[in-house]
């Protein structure tokens, strides 16, 4: 469950301030995804699965690269499936907060 020092972490980590963000709204995501812990001391405040040392952007780049559930649970033992599915929705609904840019093919 995130903590206020996990939404400092996070703010932290975003590099931008308190004024900038609607805190409540932070914290009602950060209290959604109980699987992901952002902790300063551990990974300098990279979002990681249940406080593992697993990034999510570790998990979510092996399910992107083509990787089975299967095939992560089996490189990952301490991973559930459960890890995998909330570290998706997080990294879903880090996408939707901000803008990604995209470079037009030519």
């Amino acid at each position: 469950m995130g903590s206020v020092r996990g939404v400092d972490s996070l703010l932290t980590f975003s590099k931008i301030s308190e004024s900038e963000v609607d805190v409540e709204r932070l914290l009602d995501a950060i209290m959604k995804f109980s699987r992901i812990t952002v902790e300063q001391d551990k990974m300098n405040g990279v979002p990681c699965i249940r406080g593992l040392r697993i990034p999510v952007a570790t998990v979510v780049g092996m399910f992107a690269s083509g990787m089975s559930m299967e095939e992560i649970l089996n490189e990952y033992p301490d991973l559930e499936k459960d890890d995998i599915l909330e570290a998706l929705a997080y990294a879903a609904e880090a996408v939707n907060e901000r803008q990604v840019p995209l470079v037009e093919m030519l």
